[in-house]
């Protein structure tokens, strides 16, 4: 990335249901502690959905409250600092996460100009709208400088897939839409979703 001109600036954890939420969040922080050093610091997001089938579904009781543990253990342990939550708005909705769990918005709804936005938010921050030659597309709901108010960065260009805003449209060929990658690999930027992002 930096022989590319591109700096990292995004990192996700992917929610298991039969882990601790606190578990999760101290191995996800020790982790971007890692990756932080040396670079600017990254935007933090949690990606709640079930595994693929045919493994069987989260417990919705027991996930919600894994994932508001998350959340409240990386207040602790890096308090100002907010956590994303991505997920389709229907289980989003269903998850029903308590107000202190429920961080920036990061609405997995394709096909959608707009997406849903569910029950317990009043707007959305980022939309991934499309997967295009196995990218996830995505919407930030605002500029370069918003992207680092909102997570509590430096004031600097940020782009959702974690790289300066130039260097990301050089390589894209100039689109001015955020991309994630699904390949398989560590959390900087983004890992593979297996989830839909049909908005329910």
């Amino acid at each position: 990335a930096h022989a590319a001109g591109v700096t990292c600036l995004g990192a996700y954890h992917y929610l298991r249901g039969d882990r601790t939420g606190y578990e999760q969040a101290r191995v996800f922080w020790s982790r971007v502690e890692q990756l932080e050093a040396g670079l600017v610091p990254l935007a933090l997001a949690v990606d709640l959905e079930d595994l693929p089938p045919p493994a069987p579904a989260w417990s919705r009781k027991v996930y919600a409250q894994r994932a508001a543990d998350f959340v409240r253990e990386l207040q602790v342990l890096i308090p100002g600092r907010p956590c994303a939550v991505y997920g389709s708005p229907g289980y989003l909705e269903a998850l029903a996460l308590p107000a202190d769990a429920r961080g920036p918005l990061w609405a997995a709804h394709w096909g959608a100009s707009q997406p849903m936005v569910p029950k317990g938010w009043s707007a959305w921050t980022i939309h991934q709208h499309a997967v295009v030659d196995n990218l996830d597309r995505n919407r930030f709901a605002g500029d370069e400088n918003a992207w680092g108010t909102v997570f509590a960065l430096r004031p600097l260009s940020y782009d959702v897939l974690g790289g300066t805003v130039t260097a990301i449209q050089r390589a894209a060929g100039g689109t001015p839409e955020h991309y994630e990658s699904h390949d398989e690999g560590p959390v900087i930027g983004g890992e593979r979703t297996e989830g839909g992002g049909d908005g329910q």
